[in-house]
């Protein structure tokens, strides 16, 4: 129900109505503000979410355009995407932001409709790793703190802002655990350890304690040199600047994908699996096997072992087409 209404009517003088839908656009944003609170969003990333929209229902107010989550229309987006005065990749991402709170607060899927096309970046992302090139970056890296993200992301399957989100108590003997997405609302999971974190988080911790000498605890497990928490993004960055030193294109995340296809590949069910890495849906799981163009190259390579396994009948089957 919006907070308030307001005739469209011709009649009304156009400055009025439009600063009455830009007041209404602004009282959703604060109700979406307070969903995302409620939902456990970091305040950073709210305070991101907050600006960007308000600056989108500025820009179009200011060109008398809709502006109203359950008004915009593709005029309006359009006039974003040829007017708004940013790159088209950070233009797509602002979009992106704006979609949700429309399809949020008024159901509008305007931006999904319209299937906009956008230039991608010159930059090939890496969708998927190679766990003996990311072994090879643990084993030669000396950094301890680089060492620890490198294991936690590639034989526990973390994402990156579950290692930033890591506190000291979380670490138990035997398992870890993980603050998911939304673990201020209690989505929390437990995992395992294998014997290198153990080994790796032993050795970390020695190097953590040197680094807070004069300095508080604040019981986040991944320190910067400065002693404060890293947050996602840099942990993010340290996995790419170590892949580049040593000529390879990995992300955290592409770990966590490899992670997810050695896991189904040793024979453990989907719906295991999913529990293990903090997915609500077996569904999502699959999404991040099926596209494994290495498995994709094993297929093809057993169809061809089978064929010659069996030539006599694959002979005979095409001779029976012919």
């Amino acid at each position: 129900m919006e907070h308030m209404s307001y005739s469209m009517n011709e009649g009304m003088d156009p400055v009025m109505k439009m600063e009455r839908e830009r007041e209404d656009a602004f009282y959703n944003l604060d109700r979406y503000v307070d969903r995302l609170l409620n939902r456990g969003r970091k305040e950073t990333t709210i305070t991101s979410y907050y600006q960007v929209i308000r600056s989108l229902i500025n820009f179009l107010a200011n060109k008398h355009l809709h502006c109203s989550p359950r008004l915009v229309a593709e005029r309006e987006i359009m006039a974003i995407v040829n007017g708004y005065p940013v790159a088209d990749l950070s233009k797509k991402s602002y979009l992106q932001v704006f979609s949700r709170w429309m399809m949020v607060m008024a159901d509008n899927d305007v931006v999904r409709r319209m299937d906009l096309l956008w230039p991608s970046s010159d930059r090939p992302r890496r969708k998927w790793a190679n766990y003996n090139e990311a072994l090879r970056m643990f084993k030669i890296e000396d950094d301890p703190t680089n060492r620890i993200i490198l294991v936690l992301a590639m034989d526990e399957g973390m994402r990156a802002t579950e290692i930033a989100h890591m506190m000291v108590e979380d670490i138990n003997e035997n398992w870890i655990r993980v603050r998911g997405k939304g673990h201020r609302n209690g989505k929390f999971r437990s995992i395992p350890i294998s014997d290198r974190v153990i080994e790796t988080i032993e050795q970390y911790m020695e190097y953590r304690s040197r680094l807070l000498i004069d300095k508080e605890d604040c019981g986040s497990l991944i320190l910067g040199r400065n002693g404060m928490p890293l947050t996602a993004h840099a942990v993010t960055q340290r996995v790419i600047r170590m892949a580049k030193k040593n000529g390879n294109d990995i992300t955290a995340h592409s770990l966590r994908r490899r992670f997810i296809t050695d896991t189904l590949n040793s024979g453990v069910k989907i719906e295991v699996c999913s529990k293990l890495v903090g997915h609500e849906s077996p569904m999502v799981t699959a999404s991040y096997y099926d596209c494994d163009p290495e498995l994709l190259s094993n297929a093809m390579a057993k169809r061809r072992e089978y064929l010659m396994r069996g030539g006599i009948q694959s002979e005979n089957w095409t001779k029976k087409r012919k």
